[in-house]
């Protein structure tokens, strides 16, 4: 027991004492070496000394160690959700009053809009109604035309924020929330088949996204809580691709291929086309001219993601054309090392065309070739 809530508890001689700690999952952390120290000398001062209250408050990692009883404070606590304030509440004290005391000469439909607005942007979440709201506070006046500058300053001022809203997660959660973010309005059976995951796997998942506020259901429908972090996710995080592998065969190496045609019309000072191409690992995005000619030179870049949980190896990467000869270095294909989970490298292919196809453009078909080597 440690000394310091021994004396604590006798000092406070009858009285109560409640002790807030936030975030406490930091402690959980395997950087912090500490942490499970900390949570012996909480549990025995809960067991020991009922004078002192403790409040201890935590978000995604929190939640699933009291879920799944990998808490150290398992048994010794109450679990307690702390939900966001209600609707009405953000828009009469959060938003219409800061903004009648903003615009003192608007009309009261446009202030009333405006609060509108933020809320179905925000999904009433406090943090990011706080930062809309500010932004808005922060103009001249509240005229015509605001709502994409100031969506903008949002998704810029909130850029880490939401980021941490997909990614603070596991990663069946992960998949979930990327899926909904490009296809809103799913049902569980359709998440399930396009995940290829477990209806009770997925109804768990489900279960703690709606309790984190993450995801919300209606009859029977399910999509992101707030209109602007769903758009901010469908520019960052790519539709997920289901894994058929088995889990033994990631350590296999294999190859899978992706046929793309793209046919171009009569060359004119041709403007650049990108395409994405879903391997079952990852995806390689590639930047090259919309029109060529007979016997052209030119660069086709590459953009490779790994999607898959666990870091690769060895990802090769090449490009086979009829038409179109693909080169790096004088080899036919690039290889990258030790590609990281979620990790983007960015190469680049040079390319002649065929001088004996008697055309003054010609398509370009390209197979997207990728062969990667087990975890590393």
């Amino acid at each position: 027991m440690n000394p310091s809530f021994v004396i604590l508890a006798r000092e406070l001689d009858g009285k109560q004492l409640l002790i807030m700690l936030d975030e406490v999952e930091v402690l959980l952390d395997e950087t912090f070496t500490d942490g499970k120290q900390i949570f012996r000398q909480l549990r025995s001062a809960i067991q020991a000394h009922s004078s002192i209250t403790f409040l201890v408050a935590g978000a995604e990692d929190w939640h699933k160690r009291i879920k799944d009883r990998s808490s150290p404070l398992v048994g010794n606590v109450r679990l307690l959700y702390l939900k966001g304030a209600n609707k009405l509440d953000l828009e009469t004290y959060l938003l219409v009053g800061l903004f009648r005391v903003a615009f003192p000469t608007a009309a009261p439909v446009e202030i009333a809009a405006a609060a509108e607005q933020i809320l179905a942007w925000t999904g009433c979440k406090p943090y990011y109604v706080q930062a809309a709201g500010s932004r808005i506070a922060s103009m001249e006046e509240l005229n015509a035309g605001w709502q994409g500058r100031i969506e903008r300053q949002v998704r810029a001022d909130t850029e880490p924020q939401m980021a941490a809203f997909f990614d603070q997660t596991d990663e069946q959660s992960k998949r979930v929330l990327a899926l909904l973010t490009h296809e809103p309005g799913l049902t569980m059976s359709m998440m399930a088949r396009k995940l290829q995951l477990s209806k009770p796997l997925l109804r768990d998942r489900l279960e703690d996204l709606e309790d984190l506020a993450k995801v919300i259901q209606v009859n029977g429908e399910y999509r992101i809580v707030g209109d602007l972090i769903a758009s901010w996710g469908r520019s960052n995080r790519d539709l997920p691709v289901p894994n058929r592998w088995p889990r033994r065969s990631r350590r296999m190496v294999g190859f899978l291929a992706v046929v793309a045609a793209i046919w171009v019309m009569w060359y004119t000072n041709p403007a650049q086309l990108e395409t994405v191409h879903n391997l079952q690992w990852g995806t390689v995005r590639l930047t090259h001219p919309a029109s060529i000619e007979v016997s052209e030179r030119g660069i086709v870049k590459v953009a490779v993601r790994n999607n898959s949980p666990s870091t690769m190896s060895k990802i090769v990467v090449a490009l086979i054309s009829e038409e179109i000869d693909f080169r790096k270095d004088n080899a036919g294909s690039i290889a990258i090392d030790r590609l990281r989970s979620k990790e983007i490298r960015y190469d680049e292919f040079s390319y002649v065309v065929d001088s004996s196809v008697a055309s003054e453009t010609v398509p370009v078909v390209t197979i997207v070739s990728g062969a990667m080597a087990g975890k590393a």
